[in-house]
């Protein structure tokens, strides 16, 4: 669960995880149409890299201005 509590949008936000490289499928999206939103952030399958420095994995995605995603790894 990813929150964004300030007025600014953040695209191509990043998060470290101890997560193996995988698939990751967004399940919610408040900015989601369904929910009145403008439908501008939605994101799409996000893939997970390894990072060198850390050899932890990350995942970018975009988050909505005062809004929440919601990921969840995909099934394979």
């Amino acid at each position: 669960v990813f929150l964004n509590m300030t007025p600014i949008e953040r695209i191509g936000w990043v998060v470290e995880i101890n997560e193996p490289i995988s698939t990751w499928v967004e399940i919610f999206n408040s900015d989601s149409k369904t929910y009145w939103g403008t439908g501008n952030y939605i994101n799409s399958d996000i893939q997970s890299s390894k990072t060198e420095v850390s050899g932890k994995h990350r995942i970018s995605f975009n988050l909505p201005p005062l809004g929440a995603c919601v990921l969840k790894r995909a099934k394979i």
